[in-house]
């Protein structure tokens, strides 16, 4: 009876590759997308203050909503055309800047005063900052300057009126605002910083594990290949090699010789007078020789051999010399597992001393 060699090992998954682009490239990845999220955000924004705009001018009359509804379409069209189409581009964020602190006077002036510019701006300046773009800012800042200075210059009385504002009111207003947007500015700096830094780090670590994983892969093969050749010698040589693990207590290799079985129950006494063995599997029944002169010749020249016998039935289980019973019919799977489960028993049982 021969024995295929064991199953050849699986071999181990290729290392999963590297992601594309380095640490510039994550980062700007990463930014486009915040970007693109702030940019609807902003959007939404818009047209909420577009509809707040309309609802308090009716109290004011038809001129006030048409007035509303021009303006907010001046002020909301390219930022929302651009959000729609393109978001994520820099030259929508800053669009959405400018018309968002371009709603301040307008909201100012539908609600008689009760919504202050410059609450409103502070309040856009601090939105804005999400974008974690200083550039933005300084749009924003900008338009927002832009808007003082001609409101000044052409509606002086109507401001200064207001509040009792003194003539110069809207340079004070400007120095609010400049100090602001200087440390919204520097947040945002910051915060571009972290964000590459970390974006960095993650690249760094990514590279390295794409490295150990492809150690790890070359060793595996390495280990495998030398496994083959292991088994490709010890299967070629007339010796019985086997691997027991020790600690499980089970076979893990058992090369083909430990499978051989003689072709008559003569030729097994001479082998037995010949060697020793460790496990002898006979049949009961031969047509020169029984199995149980067999086993009793294993006993006197193999005494620590473990004895297996096949048999039709479990009646001549009282035999002497034997150590397993195997009812036929039974298959090469129930030998095989009979042979690795002895060799095991017999690696981790210590001889006795005769």
């Amino acid at each position: 009876m021969t024995a295929g060699a064991a199953d050849a090992p699986e071999a181990p998954p290729s290392p999963s590759p590297p992601l594309p682009g380095g640490g510039r490239a994550r980062d700007v990845v990463a930014r486009q997308h915040h970007h693109a999220v702030t940019d609807r955000l902003a959007a939404n924004v818009l047209v909420v203050e577009w509809a707040v705009a309309v609802v308090l001018g009716v109290p004011l009359g038809a001129r006030a909503v048409a007035t509303a509804l021009l303006g907010g379409l001046v002020i909301n069209g390219a930022a929302l055309a651009l959000t729609l189409r393109r978001p994520g581009w820099t030259g929508t964020r800053h669009a959405n800047a400018a018309a968002l602190v371009m709603w301040a006077p307008v909201l100012q002036w539908v609600s008689r005063g009760h919504i202050a510019d410059h609450h409103h701006a502070f309040a856009t300046l601090a939105g804005l900052a999400l974008y974690r773009d200083w550039r933005v800012l300084r749009t924003a800042l900008i338009v927002l300057c832009a808007q003082l200075v001609l409101r000044g210059a052409l509606w002086p009385a109507q401001e200064l009126a207001a509040a009792g504002r003194a003539g110069w009111w809207f340079v004070e207003h400007g120095a609010w605002l400049v100090g602001e947007t200087a440390i919204l500015m520097i947040g945002s700096l910051r915060s571009e910083r972290d964000e590459r830094d970390a974006a960095k780090r993650e690249a760094r670590l990514e590279r390295t594990q794409a490295i150990i994983e492809r150690h790890v892969h070359e060793r595996t093969l390495e280990l495998q290949e030398s496994a083959e050749r292991y088994r490709d010698l010890v299967e070629n040589m007339e010796a019985v090699t086997f691997e027991v693990d020790m600690i499980g207590r089970r076979m893990r290799y058992v090369s083909p010789q430990a499978y051989k079985l003689l072709d008559c129950g003569e030729e097994a006494l001479t082998e037995l007078e010949r060697s020793t063995f460790d496990i002898v599997i006979t049949d009961m029944r031969m047509p020169m020789i029984s199995g149980s002169e067999v086993l009793e010749a294993a006993a006197r020249t193999s005494p620590h051999a473990r004895r297996v016998i096949l048999s039709g039935s479990d009646c001549e289980a009282v035999v002497a010399h034997v150590d397993v019973l195997l009812v036929k019919p039974c298959g090469a799977a129930t030998v095989r597992a009979t042979i690795e489960r002895l060799l095991a028993e017999r690696a981790t049982t210590p001889r006795a001393v005769p």
